[in-house]
């Protein structure tokens, strides 16, 4: 039987997975901006990158790097773009997690059997058809990008750790491990909590010696350099874009958008019973995404590791359990999202798993190591294919133009410096980033009233538009001091459903000119 060297099968199933699932996300891949499921925050990213400005917190600077050269190739929408980018890394981050998984198999160093690669493949391609993987890698969202890095940073440390007697070859990999989390953070903040998981990968339980300390030294290096996409965000804040979520221009106000201020009253609000049971339902999240045919090869990948490996045990769990307790103690209407993490560290073990059966089947003998080798590819390839069949309609946001649709309409219909009042991101970032797009209608402006409250968001409105902002301009117009030479429009919202379709947008008129 023809085997696949051991050095080159991590990528050639991380690839053969990673290609498997990019073909789904292209053919379920929104045209646009959209307003409903994993995109609702699409229209923000969109506009702030047509702009190049600050969305909201916690800024992105990484995300909005890459936005910019993606705005430099002149095909085809720009949201449009962006969403392909999101699908190209969604589908890369398959390939650190099959590179991973090979590291750390049982029979790590040993050619691998086509059906046992096709099995891992597999395995592989469930995780990236994963609803919650896949909703998010169809969209304008900053997941797959985090995750693409977090995996890489967290599979450079490995390579790091495996090469620590190698002198500079463990420090050009602690250092792009390093870099990598960095700028996984600067994709989303959360990847901050897998730093301690990265360091006990690196120290290799040597805390007091040179060789221990080294790697992790030229790690946090490279942690310093990558965190300096930050940088961005004051800098982009100084050219006073229209898209300028907390104008971090100065220190405070630097942090409070990196920090994620404005949202922090949503991170623990609920009693512990409730987060306990809401903990519990996430922590069954694994067999609901993954279905329950990975399971066993879950509950076997994460006894081998524990007995071989269990640095890396521990430092998946970490990554596992920390992004599960942020999602029970984090409360929005996407908290869920949180848990991706999770659902990787499950598709590591599983794909570790695979090696673990083949190697006890064949151990037992030879008629069952044929049995398993015919059983399981054909099992997990069946999975994988019903599973895509199944959930494609029913994850697909081909037909979700209904955001970008009320945008488009209600701009045109606007009359010259007509402003618009919002209070639904639904509303608002469609009709930012339609607003902000080349072709956009630039004399009319969006004001969301939820942002009222905060003054960067004052200042800048009377800033950019001259108008007054001692109070929102409902109060102006119903005291009389609203300018009559000013339309002045709300947008009303209303949700039925979590298709596209389910979202009605009605544009009131509050005063005629």
């Amino acid at each position: 039987m023809w085997r696949i060297p051991d050095r080159f099968a991590g990528a050639a199933v991380g690839l053969s997975a990673s290609v498997g699932v990019l073909a789904a996300y292209l053919l379920t891949l929104a045209p646009g901006v959209v307003w409903s499921g994993a995109g609702i925050d699409s229209g923000d990213l969109a506009a702030a990158t047509a702009v190049g400005g600050v969305p909201h917190p916690t800024g992105y600077p990484t995300l909005m790097l890459l936005g910019l050269a993606v705005r430099a190739i002149p095909l085809g929408d720009l949201a449009l773009r962006l969403n392909v980018l999101t699908a190209l890394a969604a589908a890369g981050s398959l390939i650190p997690l099959g590179l991973l998984a090979a590291r750390l198999r049982p029979r790590s160093g040993m050619p691998v059997s086509l059906p046992e690669a096709a099995s891992a493949a597999s395995g592989l391609t469930l995780y990236g058809l994963a609803p919650l993987v896949w909703s998010n890698a169809i969209v304008t969202e900053v997941y797959a990008l985090a995750s693409l890095l977090l995996w890489s940073a967290v599979y450079a440390a490995v390579r790091a750790r495996i090469h620590a007697f190698g002198g500079s070859v463990a420090q050009r990999w602690a250092f792009a491990s390093g870099i990598l989390l960095g700028l996984g953070m600067g994709a989303h903040i959360t990847v901050a909590l897998s730093a301690p998981a990265l360091m006990a990968i690196l120290l290799r339980g040597r805390w007091g010696s040179r060789l221990g300390r080294r790697p992790a030294a030229v790690a946090a290096a490279g942690l310093v350099a990558g965190c300096s996409v930050f940088a961005y965000l004051p800098v982009a804040a100084s050219l006073d874009p229209p898209i300028n979520w907390g104008d971090p221009s100065n220190l405070e106000r630097f942090w409070s958008v990196v920090s994620g201020e404005i949202y922090r009253s949503r991170l623990g609000g609920n009693d512990v019973g409730t987060t306990a049971a809401k903990a519990a339902w996430l922590l069954g999240e694994p067999a609901r995404q993954l279905t329950w045919v990975l399971l066993p090869l879950l509950a076997a990948g994460g006894a081998s590791l524990t007995r071989r490996h269990a640095w890396a045990a521990l430092a998946t769990g970490w990554i596992a359990l920390s992004a599960l307790a942020v999602g029970a103690l984090y409360n929005s209407r996407d908290d869920e999202v949180l848990i991706l993490p999770v659902l990787a560290v499950a598709a590591v073990w599983s794909l570790v798993g695979v090696d673990e059966i083949a190697r006890l089947a064949a151990a037992a003998g030879t008629g069952i190591g044929r049995l398993v080798a015919a059983v399981l590819p054909a099992l997990l390839v069946s999975a994988a294919v019903i599973r895509g069949t199944e959930l494609a309609p029913e994850v697909s946001m081909r037909n979700a133009t209904h955001a970008q649709a009320f945008a488009h309409a209600a701009l045109a219909q606007a009359d010259p410096n007509t402003v618009i009042l919002t209070q639904d991101d639904r509303a608002t970032f469609p009709l930012w980033y339609e607003r902000n797009a080349p072709d956009g209608k630039s004399d009319v402006t969006i004001v969301d009233l939820r942002l009222w409250q905060f003054a960067w968001y004052r200042e800048t409105f009377g800033r950019r538009t001259g108008l007054p902002t001692a109070a929102p301009p409902e109060q102006l117009l119903a005291a009389g001091t609203w300018p009559s030479s000013r339309p002045l429009w709300a947008v009303d919202i209303e949700v039925s459903g979590d298709r596209s379709s389910d979202v009605l947008a009605t544009v009131r008129t509050l005063n005629e000119p």
